[in-house]
C-alpha cells in the first residue's frame, strides 16, 4: 500500500474542485484535453526554466530558451531524463523554492532493482488519489468502501495482516498465506466488507485459487485491479471466471508523473490530467499505432520535484482508436513492461514483489535476480561507490526475509547485467526452473 498520511491530502477544496474537473475532462475532446495539458504545463515549464536547477542548466547548455517551447508540440525538443540521472543530479531537480511546498520524501518500489529517492508535492498528490478514484468509479467502487492490497510482504509487522482505518484498507502479504490459513483470511474479507482487490496478479491470482480451493464463495470482490507488475493473460481468465467481473489492469508511477488505467470495456486509459504520456521507440521517434515503445512522462503537478520527460524504462502499444465506453481520454492499446518471474521461496510458495526487498538499499545502481535451482538464487548488482559488505549483508537479509531464513544468496557484483539485452524490456525476476520443478512445489 502506498504510504497515506491523513494531512497529504487535506486540501479540501483543492479535492473538490479537482474531482468535478476530472469527473468532467474524461469526457473532454481532443482539443479541450490538449488546451488543458498545454495550460498546465507551459505554467510548468515557467517555474523550471526559472526555478530548478538541473532544468535552468542542461536547457541552457542545448540552447533552449523558454520561449522555443510554444505548443504540445514543441515538448520533443527537450532533453530526456531517466532514473540514472535523478540518482546523479538528485538535488538539482529540487526547486529553488522548494520549502514552500508540502512534500513527503518517498522511494520508488524498485522494480529495477534498486529504489529511486524523490519528493511528492501535495497537489500532485491529490490529482494522482483522484485519478485512481475516478477508475475504480468505473469498476462499481465507492469511496469509503474497504479494498484489499495483497502482494508480498512490505512491511516486518508481527501481524500477517495490517488494516488501515481511515483510508479503509486490508493489506495482506502473498507470502503467508497458505491452505492453512486461508479460512481466517476469508473471516478478514468478510469483517472488513472489502469489495475491491488491488496489487500484485500473481498475489491475487494465488488468493483466488486457494479460496476457490476451499469452497469459500462469499468473499469474492465486486472489483479487481492488478497493478505493479503486467497482468498474464491465464491470471485475467481465471480471477474473471471465478469473481464474475472484469478485471481493470492498472499502471501507475510512484514517480505521479502519469497513470494509465483500463476500464471495464477493456481500453487503456491515460490520466491526461495527471501527465503527458509520449510512446517512444529506441531511435526516439514516436511510435505508430500498433507500435511498441518506452513510456515517456512529464508531470504536470509536482514543482517542488518536477520530472520532464522521464524515461520509465516501461513499455506500451501506441493507439489511435476510441474506446466503447464513450471516454475521450488518450489510450494505448496495451502495457507490455513490468513483466516479471516469481521465485518459489524455501516453503515452496511463489513469491512477488521481491523489490520491497531493495526498498532501504544502497549503493546499488541496478540489480537483478535469477533462480535456476530451488532455496538458491543469483543476485546481479551493478553497484556504486557507496557498495561496501555491510550493504552486501543487509540486502542478503532482507532478501531472506521475502525468500525464507534458508534460502541461498550468492551475489556477483558485475559492469552489466548479463540477461539485460539492449531495446528489450528489463526483467528484474528471471525463474529459470524447468515447470516440472515447479509443479511438485
Amino acid at each position: 500500500m502506498e504510504p497515506f498520511r491523513i494531512k497529504d491530502y487535506l486540501k479540501t477544496k483543492s479535492i473538490i474542485e479537482w474531482r468535478k474537473r476530472l469527473w468532467k475532462s474524461q469526457y473532454f475532446s481532443s482539443e479541450q484535453l490538449k488546451s488543458l495539458q498545454w495550460e498546465l504545463l507551459s505554467r510548468l515549464l515557467d517555474h523550471c526554466f526559472k526555478n530548478v536547477p538541473y532544468y535552468h542548466k542542461v536547457y541552457h547548455e542545448h540552447g533552449i530558451v523558454r520561449s522555443d517551447i510554444k505548443s504540445l508540440d514543441d515538448l520533443g525538443r527537450l532533453p530526456l531524463i531517466d532514473k540514472d540521472v535523478l540518482r546523479t543530479s538528485f538535488h538539482q531537480f529540487k526547486a529553488d523554492n522548494f520549502n514552500t511546498y508540502r512534500t513527503i520524501e518517498t522511494r520508488t518500489s524498485g522494480s529495477t532493482g534498486t529504489p529511486l529517492t524523490l519528493f511528492w508535492e501535495l497537489n500532485a498528490n491529490i490529482v494522482a488519489l483522484i485519478s485512481m478514484w475516478r477508475q475504480y468509479s468505473w469498476v462499481g467502487y465507492r469511496l469509503g468502501n474497504g479494498f484489499l492490497d495483497i502482494r508480498s510482504r512490505v512491511w516486518n509487522y508481527p501481524s500477517s495482516y495490517r488494516w488501515t482505518t481511515w483510508c479503509r484498507g486490508l493489506e495482506i502479504p502473498a507470502d503467508l498465506i497458505d491452505k492453512a490459513q486461508i479460512h481466517d483470511y476469508a473471516d478478514l474479507l468478510r469483517k472488513y466488507r472489502v469489495k475491491l482487490w488491488r496489487g500484485h496478479a500473481p498475489a491475487m491470482h494465488l488468493l483466488a485459487s486457494l479460496l476457490k480451493e476451499a469452497g469459500i464463495h462469499d468473499t469474492k470482490p465486486k472489483c479487481i485491479t492488478p497493478s505493479g507488475v503486467a497482468v498474464q493473460s491465464y491470471q485475467r481468465e481465471f480471477l474473471e471466471d471465478w469473481a464474475g467481473v472484469p478485471v481493470c489492469d492498472a499502471y501507475d508511477l510512484a514517480e505521479r508523473c502519469t497513470t494509465i488505467r483500463q476500464c471495464p470495456e477493456g481500453g487503456y486509459h491515460i490520466s491526461a490530467e495527471l501527465g503527458i504520456v509520449e510512446i517512444l521507440k529506441d531511435n526516439c521517434i514516436h511510435a505508430k499505432p500498433g507500435q511498441e515503445g518506452r513510456i515517456i512522462a512529464t508531470g504536470l503537478h509536482n514543482y517542488a520535484f518536477p520530472l520532464i520527460r522521464y524515461d520509465t524504462r516501461d513499455f506500451a502499444i501506441q493507439s489511435d482508436r476510441g474506446c466503447a465506453c464513450g471516454r475521450t481520454l488518450p489510450l494505448v492499446e496495451s502495457i507490455t513492461g513490468r513483466v516479471d518471474d516469481y521465485i518459489i521461496n524455501t516453503q515452496g510458495m511463489p513469491i512477488t514483489g521481491l523489490h520491497f526487498a531493495f526498498y532501504a538499499a544502497k549503493g546499488i545502481k541496478i540489480a537483478q535476480i535469477v533462480q535456476t535451482r530451488l532455496n538458491e538464487l543469483d543476485l546481479y548488482v551493478v553497484t556504486t561507490e557507496s557498495w561496501n559488505n555491510q550493504n552486501q549483508s543487509c540486502i542478503i537479509a532482507e532478501i531472506k526475509k521475502f525468500a525464507g531464513s534458508t534460502m541461498k544468496v550468492i551475489v556477483h557484483k558485475t559492469d552489466k547485467i548479463p540477461y539485460q539485452q539492449p531495446g528489450k524490456k528489463f526483467k528484474f525476476i528471471i525463474c529459470k526452473i524447468e515447470s516440472t520443478d515447479r509443479s511438485h512445489q
